[in-house]
């Protein structure tokens, strides 16, 4: 009994838990490594798109970084570390890599340039991937703070 006791602590109160939905969906995928947080995005998007469409509002992958737009690309890699951004590209397309750099001051780029020749060669998967959780966590921080409303940009319907 008194080991139930123990571990019924580790349980969320009744006010805590909520049922289903697309937001419990998203918490749960920012959980999970980058691989199976992708795997189930796939997955999801062939059994459930509507579910699928409705999570991608409220969860942001490092991917999406690519339609984020360049003003708030450069507000959002001013808090992030040169060495976490080199890493983080590792494996990225040339397009990928450029949208990043060209967000960075001249004086960035010059230092990601060396950070890049420091991580040459294969590098361990999972330090590229907590490279890549740390520069979407920075985006679901601005996110919070106002700054930024990635409902607005996943969704891509922007007018100039």
């Amino acid at each position: 009994a008194s080991d139930l006791a123990e571990k019924a602590l580790g349980l969320p109160k009744f006010h805590q838990l909520s049922t289903g939905g697309s937001e419990t969906l998203s918490d749960l995928l920012d959980h999970l490594d980058v691989s199976n947080e992708k795997k189930v995005l796939d997955m999801l998007s062939k059994e459930d798109p509507q579910l699928a469409k409705e999570v991608r509002k409220s969860h942001f992958t490092f991917e999406d970084l690519m339609l984020i737009p360049d003003n708030l690309m450069r507000e959002l890699l001013r808090n992030i570390e040169t060495t976490d951004i080199a890493m983080a590209l590792k494996g990225q397309t040339q397009e990928f890599r450029d949208k990043l750099y060209n967000n960075l001051p001249e004086r960035a780029q010059i230092i990601l340039e060396d950070e890049i020749r420091l991580v040459e060669g294969p590098q361990p998967r999972r330090k590229v991937q907590d490279a890549q959780k740390s520069i979407v966590d920075q985006v679901k921080e601005l996110q919070k703070e106002g700054k930024i409303n990635m409902a607005d940009i996943l969704e891509a319907d922007m007018i100039e």
